[in-house]
C-alpha cells in the first residue's frame, strides 16, 4: 500500500530493515517488522533498552513513517 506521504509500505519496509541494520538488529531473527498505511509496528526480543530507544527514533525518521508501534520487549 501506499501511505499519505506517497512512500510505498513496502519501501518503508525496506529502509527499516536498513535501519534496524544500522543498530545491530536484524529482521526476521529477533525482530519483526508489519507496515501499513505507513504505521511501522516493531515486535520481537532484543538485548539492550539502549537499541530499542534508537531503533525507534530512527524508524520515525524513515520518510514515509507516519507512526511506530513499539512492541519490542528487552530480554532481561
Amino acid at each position: 500500500m501506499q501511505g499519505k506521504s506517497g512512500v510505498m509500505d513496502q519501501t518503508i519496509a525496506q529502509r527499516v530493515a536498513q535501519q534496524l541494520r544500522t543498530h545491530g538488529l536484524q529482521m526476521g531473527s529477533h525482530i519483526s517488522v508489519m507496515v501499513q498505511d505507513g504505521a511501522v509496528m516493531l515486535s520481537g526480543d532484543i538485548e539492550q533498552e539502549k537499541q530499542r530507544h534508537a531503533a525507534i527514533q530512527s524508524v520515525r525518521s524513515i520518510q514515509g513513517v507516519r507512526t511506530v508501534v513499539d512492541r519490542l520487549h528487552v530480554k532481561s
